[in-house]
């Protein structure tokens, strides 16, 4: 995501500032359509735990900088300690920024990188805070939710949902190099509703914001803005 020049977005009073972080979301071409990696965070974890996510995790000091650097670092790290793949940097595309609302008690700065499928490997379960993992079609991404018996956090399902899209329109992820990443930073309504840029009445309510612009918002019509 463009717009916000720093990895941690600070916040006023007490909230605690967006810890940065990465993650991968890995495809693999099938014969019925490409899928993505998921895996199930342990459910003992406090942020997400019993979740299904795509790998990653917080950036460590180890990773260097600046940041572009230390999250392409910290993505192939974390996918191979959470699902034993081996991928380079310069195999991995930038594709999105979320980052989580002010007033919650553990922030990330999270970017999503988008890589195919190393050759020859196959991805297993090789570390504690992940339990289980899964390549779930890409078309599905309509079924998903933050409830019931596989649920997943809000902007995993928007990048899947993007990714979709992007596919259903250029049947290959070529063309995401010149994509414009944009920052989500999501507003929450009564500690329960995310409330997402695009929707009309975001920039009037409370908590810390990135707006859109005009033709950023006009890409998503259509799309939900609350959850």
């Amino acid at each position: 995501m463009t717009g916000a020049s720093t990895s941690n977005i600070a916040t006023p009073g007490p909230n605690p500032v967006a810890r940065a972080a990465a993650t991968v979301v890995v495809i693999a071409e099938r014969t019925s359509g490409p899928e993505a990696l998921l895996v199930r965070r342990n459910s003992t974890l406090r942020f997400y735990g019993g979740y299904w996510v795509f790998p990653g995790g917080a950036i460590d000091a180890a990773d260097g900088a600046p940041i572009e650097t230390a999250s392409l670092r910290a993505g192939c790290r974390e996918l191979r300690e959470e699902a034993g793949l081996e991928l380079s940097a310069q195999e991995l595309v930038y594709w999105a920024r979320w980052i989580t609302p002010s007033g919650l008690p553990r922030r990330f700065d999270t970017r999503f990188f988008v890589a195919r499928q190393p050759h020859g490997q196959s991805a297993c379960v090789v570390e504690g805070e992940v339990t289980a993992l899964t390549w779930l079609p890409i078309a599905s991404w309509s079924g998903l939710s933050e409830g019931g018996a596989f649920p997943v956090p809000l902007a995993t399902q928007f990048v899947l949902r993007e990714l979709a899209e992007a596919l259903n329109e250029h049947r290959s992820l070529a063309t995401a190099n010149a994509r414009q990443v944009v920052p989500v930073l999501p507003k929450m309504v009564a500690g329960e509703v995310s409330v997402l840029p695009w929707d009309p009445h975001y920039d009037l309510l409370p908590g810390e914001g990135l707006p859109w612009s005009a033709e950023q918002t006009g890409a998503r019509l259509g799309w939900p803005s609350r959850s």
